[in-house]
């Protein structure tokens, strides 16, 4: 089950032996680089929502929780079965109307096209584009309808797979024109790489390899509007570097630039 998220907190298959002598059972190769691209910051996602609350005015999330009157009509929908159920299933169906609380799973119901549509005129009045923040709006709607959020905080899934890292001790099998030593030595030699790439994968997901704070409030206020040259004098640093950390800051987050930025990132 995907776990919850708040911005105020914070794999390969076999196959049959082949000439290499992989044999099957025995995981394919993957270069660290291919796992860090497939790997999303959560944690930078959540540095920058709270960025554009400190940055963008009016801030999103203020304009976001004046959709509950939209969001309640939905989510009264999709837990009216639950009146009058044991809290078992009562429990169960909130459950179901949490998982199904994203963009592409709200239905085609009266109050989720209404819904859907007040969602869009928020994202096109902040020039957000992204799917993701879309999601994110959702539940942070679904949190605070049910009278768990706090003040301004943000909150959204992710999945267990995207956040609890795993070590994975391949299983290899020796191969005919081998000795043992020179078996062992492979072994080792491949819990090796193993070991380090479970190293970035995790430093990445908790957080230790970047500080988002400034890139995150640079890439904000792109978002309010900000040029790269006007964050540049304001912080008294060269236009390339601010370029250059911005645009490092939106491949990790997925992130698509407002306007004409992201058809330069588009380029990048």
């Amino acid at each position: 089950m995907p776990k919850m998220l708040s911005g105020s907190g914070t794999s390969t298959h076999a196959a049959g032996r082949n000439r290499a002598g992989r044999t099957k059972g025995a995981p394919r190769k993957v270069a660290a680089g291919t796992v860090m691209q497939k790997e999303i910051d959560y944690r930078a996602r959540s540095a920058f929502l709270y960025a554009t609350t400190e940055v963008m005015n009016p801030a999103p999330i203020d304009t976001l929780l004046e959709l509950l009157p939209q969001f309640s009509p939905w989510r009264a929908v999709m837990l009216a079965d639950a009146v009058g159920e044991s809290p078992v299933v009562a429990a169960m169906l909130e459950i179901n109307a949490e998982a199904m609380c994203t963009i592409t799973g709200l239905g085609e119901s009266r109050e989720a096209i209404a819904l859907k549509t007040a969602i869009g005129l928020w994202m096109r009045k902040h020039r957000f584009q992204d799917e993701w923040i879309a999601n994110a709006a959702l539940r942070t709607l679904e949190v605070h309808a049910d009278g768990r959020g706090n003040p301004r905080c943000w909150y959204f899934m992710v999945d267990p797979d995207h956040t609890e890292a795993l070590l994975t001790i391949p299983m290899l099998r020796k191969r005919d024109d081998e000795t043992l030593r020179q078996f062992l030595a492979r072994s080792d030699e491949n819990y090796r790489k193993q070991r380090k790439a479970y190293a970035r994968v995790f430093q990445f997901r908790m957080g230790l390899r970047k500080w988002h704070g400034q890139p995150a409030n640079w890439t904000a206020l792109v978002f309010a509007g900000s040029t790269f040259a006007e964050i540049a004098r304001h912080e008294q640093l060269g236009e390339d570097a601010v370029r250059k950390s911005v645009e490092g800051f939106r491949k990790r987050t997925k992130l698509t630039f407002p306007g004409r930025l992201a058809a330069t990132a588009a380029l990048s």
